[in-house]
């Protein structure tokens, strides 16, 4: 029953972002566009503290301060890694579109992984600022402090991989229609190399996200109060 309700709990229709999206673009109803992003924010917000095992991060991740700050880090750490990607896009594009000669519907293709990489990027980078909030709990300041620095710059490399890997990688694979290798296990380890360089770079340009994934959680007198009841 509680596997039930959690997998229920978790569950939002990928399809209800693209429909806010297109209501607004017929209709133009900032307002009620604004009404439901909020509503879903209330829902993921409710998601996330449900799903969340640590009590601290359980505690903090209920005050909207603390949960806007977490959905703004990981909006800016996937559009920072999305800037090579552009760049990137943008030669590969015309490249199989003209160069190539196959026609820019078929390379268009190649931004189809994009939503899906930013989604991983995104989470990721949520979840380094989540971990960062938690880093800051114990320790002297300058352990804190330095041990904080290099966790966060450890995950931060680790969440531009992951975009960098991702879109590469499936954008490999759908070069396999167009311009394949011999046999598909050189394809696998063709594209599986390129999405490690790929990673890398992404990786490398993430690290400037490094300052935001180690900042402690907004104050909060309330918790500061509950966190010396406890330790009484």
């Amino acid at each position: 029953m509680i596997g039930e309700e959690k997998n229920e709990l978790a569950r939002i229709p990928a399809r209800l972002q693209p429909m806010m999206l297109t209501h607004l673009f017929i209709t133009g109803d900032v307002e009620q566009f604004r009404r439901w992003r909020d509503q879903v924010e209330t829902i993921r917000q409710t998601e996330a503290v449900y799903l969340e095992h640590d009590p601290f991060l359980k505690r903090i991740l209920r005050r909207k301060e603390v949960w806007a700050r977490v959905r703004k880090t990981g909006q800016l750490g996937a559009m920072l890694t999305l800037g090579p990607g552009v760049i990137w896009m943008a030669w590969l594009i015309p490249a199989y579109a003209i160069g190539h000669g196959f026609g820019w519907a078929a390379a268009l293709t190649y931004l189809l992984p994009v939503p899906l990489a930013f989604r991983v990027a995104r989470t990721l980078f949520e979840k380094s600022a989540m971990a960062g909030m938690r880093d800051h709990r114990r320790g002297s300041a300058l352990r804190r402090r330095v041990l904080a620095w290099l966790r966060g710059a450890g995950r931060s490399y680790a969440s531009g991989f992951a975009f960098g890997f991702t879109l590469t990688f499936l954008q490999g694979l759908i070069s396999w229609f167009m311009t394949p290798a011999p046999t598909l296990g050189a394809e696998l380890v063709t594209d599986f190399v390129l999405g490690t360089w790929a990673g890398m770079f992404t990786g490398g340009v993430a690290v400037m996200m490094t300052p935001l994934l180690t900042r402690p959680a907004p104050t909060d007198d309330s918790l500061a109060l509950s966190a010396v009841t406890q330790d009484r």
